[in-house]
């Protein structure tokens, strides 16, 4: 493969960053994209089949323990996300014990699982202001995969933000692996 030669256009862009985040980036190529009369769908609304609903998404419901780990766990989702840093935290025994960083939700949620808490809730939550063109939070099998590892036992994500990829493979997946999935809504103060 060829190196990577940016025009000057390219280089202006890249001048215009504040930081190095993914959000910074994002921001840049929309403003650019705008500026140029190119129109990009918000994901929300091209992908609205696939996002999140409030209330139970697989048949074991979540217990008082797990739904008390992502109340516990709502501010620092939301501070998190302001960071610009993740979408997720992993919450266990009221606290948080994991947040998502450049690898990924599955290594936050792996990275729980070393610390062996029982009953851990994984929450996933959009970051505030989020420009809904792009990179909207994602789950699908591979996330349950990373919580039967680690031994999480329930899956919080925000509704009307989170996608929901292959849904009745995730459903079933879910249902065997015996994991509590719901769809729960950000406090007003929080959105």
């Amino acid at each position: 493969g060829g190196l990577f030669q940016p025009d000057a256009e390219a280089l202006g862009l890249v001048g215009q960053l504040r930081e190095g985040s993914d959000d910074s980036l994002l921001g840049v190529v929309g403003r650019w994209l705008d500026e140029n009369r190119i129109r990009v769908e918000r994901q929300d609304d091209v992908l609205a089949s696939l996002l999140v609903e409030v209330g139970p998404l697989s048949s074991r419901h979540a217990t008082p323990e797990e739904e008390a780990n992502l109340a516990a766990a709502l501010a620092a989702v939301d501070l998190l996300g302001r960071r610009g840093s993740g979408q997720c935290v992993v919450a266990a025994e009221g606290r948080v014990i994991a947040e998502e960083e450049e690898a990924g939700t599955d290594d936050a949620i792996l990275r729980a699982g070393v610390m062996g808490a029982s009953a851990a809730t994984v929450i996933k939550a959009a970051r505030p202001g989020q420009d809904r063109r792009f990179d909207l939070p994602a789950v699908g099998p591979g996330t349950l995969r990373a919580m039967r590892e680690a031994g999480a036992t329930a899956l919080a994500l925000e509704a009307g933000s989170t996608l929901l990829i292959e849904r009745e493979a995730f459903r079933q997946a879910a249902d065997s692996a015996g994991i509590a999935v719901w769809g729960f809504s950000m406090p007003e103060a929080n959105s």
